[in-house]
């Protein structure tokens, strides 16, 4: 019995952990306007082994709004980048970077603002 609980606690790891699901770059993109994006105030590499919130600008808020927002996942993460707050259109984002169990993510942030308010 003990055999058999075994063979099945170690199949059951094997399938949470091999990619059965479609592999796919998770990238967010708010960006009307891809050909004309704004001026550049952000262009960031996060690489961590651990979910991460992040706020752009840091501190404070951009003198103008948002016209573009790319994160780019460049490895095939399991988890979706998101939004929390701000974005297009706002003076600030909140960004969060989620990773699965046992990842490593590691995303590309770049963040435009329009030229006139």
């Amino acid at each position: 019995m003990s055999k058999l609980l075994v063979i099945i606690l170690v199949s059951l790891y094997l399938v949470n952990n091999i990619e059965c699901a479609e592999e796919r770059n998770r990238t967010l993109i708010e960006c009307p306007n891809i050909d004309n994006p704004g001026d550049l105030m952000e262009d960031l590499i996060y690489t961590a082994e651990k979910t991460l919130v992040l706020r752009v600008p840091d501190v404070g808020f951009y003198k103008n709004k948002i016209s573009c927002i790319l994160i780019v996942d460049q490895k095939l993460s399991k988890e979706d980048p998101g939004l929390n707050a701000g974005g297009f259109g706002e003076y600030f984002a909140e960004i969060t970077l989620r990773r699965a169990l046992f990842e490593t993510i590691d995303y590309k942030i770049q963040v435009y603002t329009s030229s006139d308010n």
